[in-house]
């Protein structure tokens, strides 16, 4: 009998009954049960590799001037884009290769990046577009009601993708302004807040004196009002201890992971209930990312996961559906990862 058959491009194992898998990396022998790094694929009578990063680059921390990352994403002609307070990086995704870093002037307090387009924030009420054939800013408004800082943001209307608008804030009231970014249409609207307000991913979460929640977007109404319209009304998650950080949306069900200030946990909210669900996590995550991946067992179709990172050079990964964690990945090094996640099989 031949060890190995080519079926359909795939290599079937035929030393292990079928209810068994051979294990090549750890006892090179056949196992009912692979062991936790690996998975047992039906069909192929083999333990595999349960996961993989499709791409790892190592970059010395020097490039990030002591500051923490802002935004990493895919840019232009194969490269990313790594955003800090007031300078980026950009970095070769083939290679890995660091290709520049963008300094500007100290009047720029905040850059955003916003469907592969650059834009920077200034102390003096400007909102400039990166350039990058010219490789320069271009003015493209000036802020009419209120006052840019380092919460300012980009948010787009949820019903109308063309239509971008960005945030400022009145000193008095606790009052966001939205002010389209149009130069010769200068529309607004403004929203009042109790203690905080926070805008990720166009969503905008409020919070009042006691940290409850509500979730808002921006939409267009008719003759091209902007409006607001409420996800939620206000609710409570327990052990909330301050303001959000982060939020990750699950976009079939439309719910939310959310993390917290002073808060141990990963919170989970189900649009449907209108609720906080079990957390899935008890200690504190200092990044999480909904990341999706192309599995070998799922037929090409991909399976959504949630990454976690901690301070102790770990990262964990969830699933977002079972709640539950699936692995570990602990570093051994203090030097800058930055990870690209493909369509990669694992």
């Amino acid at each position: 009998m031949d060890v190995f058959t080519l079926q359909q491009n795939a290599c079937i194992i035929n030393l292990c009954e079928n209810y068994q898998f051979y294990e090549a990396s750890q006892s090179q022998s056949c196992v009912s049960l692979c062991d936790q790094s690996t998975i047992g694929v039906y069909g192929q009578q083999s333990c595999q590799q349960s996961s993989s990063c499709s791409k790892r680059f190592v970059q010395s921390s020097s490039v990030s001037s002591q500051q923490s990352i802002q935004q990493v994403q895919y840019y232009i002609e194969n490269t990313s884009i790594t955003i800090f307070t007031n300078f980026f990086n950009i970095t070769d995704t083939k290679t890995g290769a660091f290709l520049k870093a963008q300094t500007f002037s100290q009047n720029i307090i905040l850059i955003k990046s916003f469907n592969n387009t650059v834009f920077m924030f200034s102390n003096t009420n400007q909102i400039f577009q990166w350039d990058s054939t010219q490789n320069q800013m271009a003015l493209i408004t000036i802020t009419q009601q209120g006052i840019i800082n380092s919460q300012s943001s980009i948010i787009q209307v949820s019903n109308n993708q063309s239509r971008l608008f960005f945030s400022s804030f009145y000193n008095q009231g606790q009052q966001i302004i939205f002010n389209e970014i149009n130069q010769s249409i200068f529309n607004f609207s403004s929203l009042k807040y109790d203690r905080l307000v926070t805008i990720i991913k166009g969503i905008i979460i409020l919070q009042n004196n006691q940290y409850q929640v509500m979730l808002i977007n921006l939409i267009d109404q008719s003759n091209r009002i902007i409006g607001f319209n409420n996800i939620t009304s206000f609710y409570t998650c327990s052990n909330i201890q301050g303001g959000l950080t982060q939020l990750e949306i699950i976009a079939p069900t439309q719910d939310y992971f959310l993390l917290f200030q002073n808060t141990n946990e990963i919170v989970y909210f189900s649009l449907q209930n209108q609720q906080c669900s079990n957390s899935i996590e008890t200690s504190t995550p200092l990044r999480m990312q909904l990341i999706q991946i192309n599995s070998s067992l799922s037929n090409g179709e991909f399976n959504e996961f949630l990454l976690a990172s901690f301070s102790s050079n770990q990262f964990k990964v969830y699933n977002p559906q079972a709640l539950v964690s699936l692995f570990e990945i602990k570093l051994t090094h203090k030097q800058l990862i930055l990870i690209v996640f493909q369509s990669t099989k694992v």
